[in-house]
């Protein structure tokens, strides 16, 4: 797994993490010197790779440390926003880098820092629920982490971070299952459950599998996938030229030439728009038969 995704540097620690809340903690050296052992040999490979470092260097040339861990308040409390909000998820932001913290970024660092030391302090007394609050934070540490990224953050880094709290969740709704059957004067339904609690968790399910749906027509193709980025992130220079070659390549060029207008505006400094713009209106941007466009009738070709 360490050659496909970077996550998995925080397996030791989501390991110790179990193995505390399992009353184990004793035997953490043990059982994750193996995994530490590994991560370790890994983050010597990408040391003396020349590749690697290639990115490490631009990573680290990104933005300074400090900048980049007030940075990633902000990153994880968009995150969590994500999480809330369905309808917003977005796959390429495109966050700022904060310039000047203030006082309601600091508010918001002590409220991260509050909750990861409550699902630590958790592990014991209540280890399902805070084992779920640490895996949230850990997963997240190879991603949201000091080492800079050139981008801030994106929804995928919550592809294994939201399975603690689903789980919080999911154990939210079964210790409050019992409690709905005490309801006084509620028609008690099989196992002592109320037709009220049944129909609330069936208009759960049904509002997360129509929010899955939703979602995934946005990747039914490439021009659905980019304009749902630009319509969430209308700042985002790279979504309007990304949405202007997928229109050049469906041969939709007027809408092409518009998007990347667009980016240009957005991005001044980025040239892909601009050489794009230029090479689709020379008739360049394709080789020929790269994509597949009807031919202009014989009596209107261009001599």
């Amino acid at each position: 797994a360490l050659g496909v995704k970077e996550p998995v540097v925080a397996l030791p620690a989501v390991m110790a993490a179990w193995l505390v809340a399992g009353g184990a903690a004793s035997t953490i050296p043990r059982r994750i010197a193996p995994h530490a052992l590994l991560v370790a040999g890994g983050a010597l490979l990408v040391l003396a790779w020349a590749p690697y470092r290639a990115v490490l260097d631009g990573s680290l040339g990104a933005r300074s440390l400090g900048s980049n861990l007030v940075t990633q308040v902000d990153a994880i409390g968009w995150l969590v926003g994500q999480m809330l909000r369905p309808d917003l998820l977005v796959a390429d932001p495109m966050l700022p880098a904060v310039a000047a913290p203030g006082l309601a970024l600091a508010a918001r660092a002590l409220l991260l820092l509050a909750a990861a030391a409550t699902g630590a302090a958790l592990l014991r007394p209540r280890p399902a629920f805070g084992f779920a609050i640490c895996w949230f934070f850990l997963w997240l540490l190879p991603t949201n982490s000091l080492v800079p990224r050139l981008d801030v953050a994106n929804d995928r880094q919550l592809y294994l971070a939201i399975v603690g709290p689903g789980w919080l969740l999911g154990l939210v709704l079964a210790r409050a299952w019992p409690r709905a059957a005490s309801i006084r004067g509620a028609p008690a339904a099989p196992h002592g459950v109320t037709p009220l609690a049944v129909l609330a968790l069936v208009l759960l399910a049904v509002g997360l599998a129509t929010a899955t749906r939703t979602r995934n027509l946005v990747y039914a193709d490439e021009i659905a996938f980019w304009q749902d980025v630009a319509r969430k992130s209308p700042h985002n220079a790279r979504a309007a030229n990304n949405l202007g070659f997928a229109c050049a390549l469906a041969c939709r060029d007027a809408e092409a030439l518009a998007e990347f207008a667009r980016g240009m505006r957005l991005g001044p400094r980025d040239s892909r728009a601009a050489l794009n713009h230029a090479l689709l209106s020379r008739g360049e941007l394709f080789a020929e038969n790269q994509r597949p466009c009807a031919a202009p009738p014989r009596g209107d070709a261009t001599p």
